[in-house]
């Protein structure tokens, strides 16, 4: 069977700087001409940066180094290092800084030679620093202050004032709850939208209901879960008897992280709901979602993915994965192809995709597709967008923590 493209535009006129396309896609131009696999997400933003593939990857060398990618976003400094030894907290603020929170280690010998340590430690956090470093353990305790001030001299001006030690451990729960509020959890919940082919309006696409190769991908991915009762990461679904967000849906662990998917045909259905605005309400506030593509079984059209077809101002990293109807049939054994579309300001992530993408299913797939699953949401947390998000968490917190003193 030939493959025809839907595609409202000449893919030879792509490389036209006329036609608005993301430039991150020119980087492999013949990716857009390849007739056995046309693109399967082609964004109307030009400025959405796009995977369709590298011809120079090879899909062994990634599963070889499959890791899950680590990020500052998921270190909690002062619970790790400071937390359960002894220290010292000082407050100060300003017009300018706002609250500051320091704390400072103190000095420490080494239990069986008692000898001290080389340097202690000092985290510094305020609205716009988040920092911890390093000053001579020689330094006498009554000089410590003094001595964070010269290695940080925009806080030289600020008038710590020493926090009283029956306030101090209020205060240092306080820390830790704002770490935890900041931080990447080990717990992930991912959106999955099926798309039909030829389907441009979401309204039509959280109207569609499960088919069988969605519930194949789905029982590939990861194991379904009966919600009632269920004691596990639940990402937001009712697990009470009433089961208001559905009955059931899929969940799966990999490198103890625990993702949970919000399936779109999973959650309830309102017929007099045009907008669907249930299934929306998830889906909306899933940071990256799965875009099953699945084309008309008795048609030989190839469509593609605009992400700006869905209305959403939260999810920043699109999946778009299609049964390829032509290996399947060729090989008896299910393939899929993938290609990814995320928001710029993203921060690359791992691992790369292959071109052509297109992958038979089996474990090495499900460890790939997972993985770059799990580094998509954590790139995307480094993006504009979620780093404000956390800088207005991160204020509140500060406020709250002086109104304790």
């Amino acid at each position: 069977m030939e493959r025809r493209n839907s595609m409202k535009f000449d893919l030879e006129k792509l490389l036209d700087e006329s036609i608005p396309i993301p430039k991150t896609i020119l980087e492999y131009p013949e990716l857009l001409k390849d007739p056995m696999h046309p693109p399967l997400v082609l964004p109307s933003d030009q400025n959405m940066l796009v995977e369709l593939g590298d011809p120079e990857t090879r899909f062994d060398d990634q599963l070889s180094f499959l890791h899950i990618e680590k990020r500052d976003v998921e270190v909690l400094p002062f619970r790790d290092w400071f937390l359960n030894q002894p220290h010292v907290l000082y407050v100060a603020t300003d017009s300018v800084a706002g609250p500051v929170v320091l704390a400072i280690q103190r000095q420490k010998k080494d239990k069986v030679t008692g000898a001290i340590a080389e340097n202690c430690r000092v985290l510094v956090r305020s609205k716009d620093v988040d920092e911890w470093l390093f000053i001579p353990s020689q330094t006498k305790s009554g000089e410590l202050l003094d001595a964070f001030k010269k290695a940080m001299p925009a806080f030289a001006s600020l008038k710590f004032s020493k926090v009283k030690s029956q306030k101090a451990a209020s205060l240092a729960a306080k820390i830790v709850e704002m770490e935890e509020m900041m931080t990447i959890k080990r717990t992930v919940k991912f959106g999955v939208l099926l798309c039909k082919g030829g389907q441009e309006d979401e309204n039509k696409m959280f109207q569609n209901s499960m088919t069988p190769a969605l519930e194949e991908f789905l029982e590939f991915m990861g194991t379904k879960i009966e919600l009632s009762g269920w004691t596990g990461f639940a990402g937001g679904l009712d697990t009470s008897a009433e089961c208001r967000t559905g009955k059931s849906t899929y969940y799966t662990e990999i490198d103890e992280f625990k993702l949970l998917f919000h399936v779109s045909t999973m959650l309830p259905y309102f017929p007099l709901d045009e907008q669907q605005l249930e299934r929306k309400r998830h889906l909306g506030n899933d940071i990256v979602c799965v875009i099953f593509l699945e084309e008309d079984a008795n048609s030989d059209v190839e469509h593609f993915f605009d992400p700006s077809w869905l209305h959403t101002g939260f999810t920043h990293v699109f999946f778009v994965v299609s049964p390829d109807r032509e290996m399947t049939k060729k090989t008896g054994v299910t393939h899929y192809r993938l290609a990814v579309a995320c928001h710029s300001g993203t921060t690359p992530f791992g691992p790369r995709i292959p071109a052509p993408a297109v992958f038979p299913k089996g474990p090495e797939l499900r460890s790939f597709f997972l993985t770059k699953l799990i580094n998509s949401e954590r790139a995307a947390l480094t993006a504009p967008a979620f780093q404000a998000r956390l800088q207005k968490v991160k204020e509140t917190y500060l406020s709250t923590m002086f109104k304790l003193l």
